[in-house]
C-alpha cells in the first residue's frame, strides 16, 4: 500500500510538472505572439513616419514654388501632391 501511495503521489507531481510545462509554453506562446505584433506595430510607424516625412518635404517644396509664382497645376504635376492640399497653401 505504501508503494502504491508513493506511486499516486508520483503520478500526480507529473500531471502537475506537465500543466506548469503547459502552462509554461503557452506564456511563452503569447509572448512570442505579442513581440510579433509589436515590431509589426513599429515597423508600420516607422514606414507612417517615412511617408509623413516625404509629404512634408513635398509640401516645402511646393511652398517655394508657389512662392516664386509657379502655377498651381504645374506645383501639383511636379511634388504629386493633390491640387486641393496645395491649394490649402494659398
Amino acid at each position: 500500500e505504501l508503494a502504491e501511495m508513493e506511486a499516486k503521489e508520483a503520478v500526480e507531481k507529473l500531471e502537475l510538472a506537465e500543466m506548469e510545462a503547459k502552462e509554461a509554453v503557452e506564456k511563452l506562446e503569447l509572448a512570442e505572439k505579442e513581440a510579433k505584433e509589436a515590431v509589426e506595430n513599429l515597423e508600420k510607424g516607422i514606414e507612417t513616419g517615412k511617408i509623413e516625412g516625404r509629404q512634408e518635404s513635398q509640401l516645402e517644396i511646393a511652398r517655394e514654388m508657389l512662392k516664386k509664382g509657379i502655377e498651381i497645376s504645374l506645383v501639383a504635376e511636379i511634388t504629386k501632391l493633390p491640387l486641393a492640399m496645395i491649394k490649402t497653401l494659398l
